[in-house]
């Protein structure tokens, strides 16, 4: 395959009010080499898992001083359904850490999938649990999905 180079660009502008000033932190993302290897993208991430897609991750430093990722996933491949069915009918939340905010994610496992596959065709997250969001508020850890 031909490499693809992404370039990414994203400016986010933060702005603080006080009363007499606004202040103002531009972030540029750089580009990165990667090419498309069958239909998945292969190149730098900061998670890869070549048998599934990863999608929305949400990261934060645990007391332990290391970085807990949660991200939605579910299987790839000739024997699943095709993408846009696939993220509805088999969506699941895993599990990842690092020592880092930004690369060297390991998998640990799948946390949660849509009670479905439990067996539970009526509950509210039978079909897919998606965009994990993890915040953590007096002390306990919040995840908040779809």
């Amino acid at each position: 395959m031909t490499p693809l180079l992404l370039s990414i660009c994203l400016t986010i502008l933060f702005i603080s009010c006080t009363e007499d000033k606004i202040r103002t932190l531009q972030v540029k993302a750089l580009g990165i080499d990667a090419q498309v290897v069958g239909n998945i993208l292969s190149g730098p991430s900061v998670l890869n898992d070549p048998d599934r897609f990863v999608w929305g991750g949400s990261v934060v430093k645990g007391d332990d001083g290391e970085y807990h990722m949660l991200y939605g996933t579910w299987e790839c491949g000739e024997t699943y359904p095709a993408f846009s069915n696939a993220w509805v009918l088999h969506s699941k939340i895993a599990y990842a850490v690092s020592d880092y905010p930004d690369r060297d994610f390991k998998i640990q496992k799948i946390i949660l999938q849509g009670r479905a596959l439990d067996g539970d065709p009526t509950a509210w997250d039978a079909q897919m649990v998606s965009n994990p969001h993890l915040k953590k508020f007096n002390g306990k850890y919040y995840l908040y999905y779809i």
